[in-house]
């Protein structure tokens, strides 16, 4: 059978069969024989998920689960529709054909699939440790939506044979056996189907439903709490009684579905139009607009009396053509779609007798909200071509009908549809993605960690470090993500560095440009964009520069706040009202400076009258520009022209024009300057950590030990440090400095396992940086060493006592005393083991080390400086692992973590770590900015989770893609360019796959503004702290504490409760809709 399951309209079922059967006039709220009224129609629920009707019927009800659809593949959508398609289908088998076709003896079996959504406040997970559950308590201010699909079976009773009772039977021998009092005997009859239908479900992924998800099913429409409440009705609406507030009401509309009128177009990958309607936003406030609950009650009819009905309905339709010719010479178009329909079903049903949904009633429960423009109703006629109706004076029955067990039919338009018409709508959608916290199902334990919001909906996303032992997944998270520096400017832009003018497509890392102190920055980063949509920028001193959209801008707004801006946001609204950075120093050498100086003042003090030929003045006016001047030329008639100068710092350089410069090819860089600006034509100064921050800060709050390796020297962590201990926790921070002056810090000795290990440790670090001995050195060296270990060595000079190769010695004895780096791998005495408490440890690299910018295949294609650098990255790298192995546990994050990832021992060694360490719970989380190198040393497996953060390079976005397993569509990569945060604030997004390999977007936060200004590592957060961009801010005891009670950290300045409202992810629209 194929993938289609035949692939016929999945509107032809509702289109013969079109008012065929009338609704069901049964109210199940009324004991007709008595008269007793009965608000609810059940009297038991068990907790195996069995519920008896007040009708004495028992129906099973199981969670479908669910997963986030929004942001998938076209396969993986599919995959889930096929999920239910294959439940249904099962089910579907167990319905009875009648005997002699005699439609009123069949058996069809009854289901109920409930979808119900609601809100609810965030609370911070209750077992966490009293630190972390505090601090994520005074942060988690807003209310996550919550969903549950449930699907029901109305079970069958057994007779004395295996074969099970018919419907009506199985109802009738229970009814009896319960007025009897012999309720254990009447629940016996259903034991056996109950069974059956309880395996098959949970065979294909459902599951019990919590507690709080049975609550909710049972009274959705009183927030959750008792079903029974007051509520008056109206003749297009309820008002649903507050219980705890009297006189309050919610007004809730009940709808059916009355038609779908798209016969043809339909693609099960792209129109799921029920999950299109629960994440539905209006489009004017952003806020949610889905429905409440969504019921849809059917019976399974079997493909045969499906075809039999459809043949009788094509023998209609063709003897009322028939009859109509004799009379008129006008062909009827209605019958004759009808018959059309009716023999495409047959010949369907003929080849593959699948159930069908008959009498299908399809109900909506929303809120009577009139501040919502745009409802799922409005989306559904749009897009789909689904009509639907509010239910008049029917309100009451509708809300009963959505209720478990419900006998009631309201509706007055039955549906007849095809299994995929249901299982391909997207009922089972959701936005949950991460880890669960402990008190949901799934769970494992822990200290749930805070990362986000997930979109469209908005439900927190946790990262639970210690679940990927129970799943037996690899310990690795890798976030993956370019800095936030990265500028787009045309090959053909001009860039400044020391020696002169070069291009933008010409420069390479490693080559040196001038930054906005007019000083020499290093380019560390080089990432090509293929051809971009380009723009012209005049300012108005008159300088020009190109760049593309997205291309980064530090600005200052009028209210004095320092902003990094793309174009894009420059250009949406007066562009005058941003002032552009000037240079704070003399881009010219120290020799020329001061002649340079004296012919800018002379110019200055010139009288504005005076006059210069053009050549003379645009020397001036680029010598000033170098200088940090505002200057620019006036014309003055004649060709000659007059100079305007304005000293550093009196005046701003506003922008005046944007025009479109055509389409060129373009790449970003990034430079090592603290500010990251660098300067472009004309003198014009442009412009992963933080998701790093957020998980090893609530880590160690919860008193596990992280380890946290930061080297890069621009974006030290003293803030983070500073504010963990200010808030009860234990934090430490260490500086690369202080470590390599204490030589031998990291001898392998002192965080190995075994001796024969340090000795293996060691050995590598010698090798990897000197490589200039032959294979019998290096062999030698390595068998000497462990030699030694074995012997009782116990630091790296004693067991070098073993080498007898004095020439080879002093080579190592040279680069010990010239290189501090080397050197932190050997020490001259013995020391104690490496150990850390709870808590924090962060190594900053404070100081340039020469660490390489990328990837290499052979040692060899390094530097030896680099070498260096690279190798003791890597031996502090293994000396955390270590560390955490032996201590118990905990977590080791590290920023340019390329220089783990390339080295196969170093992941090897964590690798196996990963599946002793279980039971300890060790945990990477890793951040990088070289893809491709993770992807070209085949580390996929290696790694469990995943944060694709926002990347411009388009070859490493479609590479970020790829390890999400999401094809990388041109839209796709679009929105990676776009991810960074906000210019309003609003925090940055990130493409997630979890340990589930779910997939969607997330929002990272929303966290406190107080929480990002102390540990942020931008240069006005650090200058707002008193740090200096490049350098450490001493503690002052006396501020050194900070009350963190929570009437406290309510009263700090929080960001906005509610995210950014993410676009309503909208279906695509199909050629044949209506407008």
């Amino acid at each position: 059978m194929s993938d289609d399951h035949g692939g016929f309209s999945l509107k032809t079922l509702g289109q013969v069969f079109k008012g065929a059967l009338n609704a069901s006039d049964r109210t199940g709220t009324t004991d007709r024989r008595t008269g007793a009224m009965y608000p609810l129609p059940w009297n038991t629920v068990t907790a195996e998920g069995l519920w008896r009707g007040n009708d004495n019927s028992v129906w099973l009800y199981m969670a479908l689960g669910g997963r986030p659809l929004v942001y998938e593949d076209p396969g993986e959508i599919r995959a889930e529709g096929d999920r239910i398609y294959r439940i249904l289908r099962a089910i579907g088998a167990t319905s009875r054909t009648p005997p002699y076709g005699v439609k009123t003896l069949a058996d069809n079996r009854e289901i109920h699939v409930l979808t119900v959504s609601w809100q609810e406040p965030t609370a911070a997970p209750p077992h966490s440790p009293k630190l972390l559950r505090d601090f994520q308590a005074n942060i988690l201010d807003f209310e996550s939506p919550r969903r549950v699909t449930l699907l029901g079976v109305q079970l069958r009773s057994a007779s004395g044979s295996s074969r099970t009772d018919g419907t009506l039977t199985s109802t009738l021998r229970a009814t009896a056996l319960w007025a009897a009092g012999q309720e254990e005997v009447a629940w016996k009859l259903f034991e056996a189907d109950h069974r059956f239908m309880s395996s098959l479900l949970r065979e294909h992924g459902c599951r019990l439903p919590t507690d709080e998800e049975v609550r909710w099913a049972q009274g959705w429409h009183n927030r959750g709490g008792h079903p029974d409440v007051t509520m008056r009705r109206r003749k297009d609406h309820l008002m649903v009684e507050n219980p705890t507030m009297r006189g309050q009401f919610t007004n809730i509309e009940m709808l059916a579905v009355s038609s779908f009128d798209r016969v043809t177009g339909w693609d099960k990958s792209v129109h799921s139009w029920l999950g299109h309607a629960l994440h539905h936003r209006d489009q004017a406030s952003g806020r949610a607009a889905g429905p409440m609950v969504i019921s849809i009650r059917a019976e399974l009819q079997t493909g045969a009396v499906t075809r039999r009905e459809t043949r009788k309905v094509r023998k209609w339709a063709r003897g009322q053509r028939e009859e109509q010719a004799k009379v008129s010479k006008f062909a009827d178009d209605d019958l004759d779609e009808t018959e059309a329909y009716a023999s495409e079903v047959e010949a369907r049903y003929a080849s593959d007798p699948e159930p069908s949904l008959w009498n299908t009633s399809i109900i909506f429960g929303r809120l009577s909200d009139a501040a919502i423009d745009s409802s799922f109703a409005d989306m559904l006629e749009s897009y789909y071509e689904i009509q639907t109706k509010p239910l008049e004076h029917r309100q009451i029955a509708a809300w009963a009908e959505t209720l478990p067990t419900s006998q009631v039919r309201v509706s007055p338009f039955p549906q007849y549809l095809d299994l995929e018409m249901l299982s391909h709508s997207g009922i089972t959608s959701t936005s949950e993605l991460g880890d669960p916290p402990p008190t949901e199902p799934g769970s494992a334990g822990g200290a749930p960690i805070f990362v986000g919001r997930t979109l469209p909906d908005g439900n927190p996303c946790w990262y639970n470090p210690s679940r990927f032992s129970a799943a037996h997944r690899s310990p690795a998270t890798l976030i993956v993500g370019e800095p936030g520096s990265g500028k787009a400017q045309p090959l053909d832009a001009k860039v400044l560095t020391p020696t002169g003018w070069t291009t933008m497509g010409d420069l390479t890392v490693g080559d040196s440009v001038v930054g906005s102190d007019g000083n020499p920055t290093r380019v560390v980063g080089v990432y090509p964009q293929g051809d971009r949509p380009i723009f012209r920028l005049t300012f108005d001193d008159g300088a020009t520069t190109e760049c593309d959209g997205e291309h980064l801008w530090s600005v200052t707004g009028p209210d004095g706040a320092d902003k990094t801006l793309t174009l894009h946001e420059i250009a949406d609204g007066d562009l005058t009202r941003w002032s552009f950075p000037s240079l704070t120093g003399p881009a010219v050498s120290h020799e020329s400076a001061q002649d340079a100086l004296s012919l800018v003042r002379a110019a200055a003090d010139k009288h504005r009258d005076h006059t210069w030929s053009p050549a003379a003045a645009n020397e001036v006016v680029a010598t000033a520009r170098a200088l940090g001047w505002w200057a620019t030329t006036h014309p003055a008639g004649d060709g000659a022209v007059t100079i305007e100068t304005h000293r550093p710092g009196t005046r701003p350089r506003r922008l005046v024009t944007i025009e479109p410069a055509g389409t060129k090819p373009a790449q970003c860089i990034k430079v090592d300057a603290d500010d990251q600006l660098y300067v472009t034509d004309d003198y014009i100064v442009t412009h992963n950590t933080f998701l790093l921050q957020v998980v090893t800060f609530q880590a160690a709050l919860a008193g596990q030990l992280v380890f946290v390796l930061n080297p890069k020297p621009s974006d030290r962590l003293e803030g983070y440090v500073r504010l963990l201990n200010q808030m009860g926790g234990h934090a430490t921070r260490l500086s690369l400095s202080d470590i390599a002056a204490a030589r031998g810090a990291y001898d392998p000795f002192r965080f190995a396992e075994t001796p024969e290990m340090a000795a293996e440790i060691l050995a590598d670090h010698i090798l990897s940086t000197l490589i200039e001995f032959d294979q019998a050195q290096r062999t030698m060296l390595k068998a000497r060493l462990k030699r030694a270990a074995v012997g009782g060595a116990r630091c790296a000079w004693d067991a070098m006592r073993a080498v007898d190769d004095p020439a080879m010695v002093q080579v190592i004895r040279d680069e010990w005393e010239g290189s501090d780096l080397f050197a932190l791998g050997m020490a001259e005495q013995p020391g104690e083991k490496l150990g850390a408490a709870k808590g924090l440890v962060v190594i900053d690299f404070d100081r340039e080390i020469g660490l390489p910018e990328n990837y290499r295949a052979k040692l060899s294609d390094y530097s030896a400086i680099e070498r260096e650098a690279l190798q003791a990255v890597r031996l502090i790298q293994r000396a955390c692992i270590e560390t955490l192995y032996q201590s118990g546990g905990g977590g080791f994050a590290m920023d340019e973590a390329w220089t783990l990832l390339s080295s196969p021992e170093l992941v090897g060694r964590a690798q196996k770590i990963a599946r002793m360490g279980r039971s300890q719970n060790i945990w990477m989380m890793l951040a990088t900015q070289l893809l491709a190198d993770v992807l070209n040393n085949d580390l996929e497996t290696f790694i469990s989770r995943l944060f694709v953060m926002r990347m411009r390079d388009r070859r490493e976005a479609e590479a970020g893609l790829r390890l999400m397993n999401l094809e990388p569509t041109a839209e796709r990569v679009e929105a990676l360019f776009g991810m960074g945060p906000g210019e309003d604030g609003s925090p940055a997004l990130a493409f997630h796959r979890d340990l589930n390999d779910r997939r969607a977007a997330v929002q990272i936060g929303p966290f406190p503004n107080w929480w990002i200004d102390a540990v942020g590592t931008a240069p006005e957060q650090k200058a707002a702290r008193g740090e200096s961009p490049g350098g450490d801010r001493p503690i002052d005891p006396a501020q050194d504490t900070l009350d963190m009670t929570a009437a406290s950290l309510r009263a700090a300045p929080m960001q906005p409760a509610t995210p950014t409202a993410p676009p309503s992810p909208q279906p695509t629209a199909h050629p044949d809709q209506k407008t």
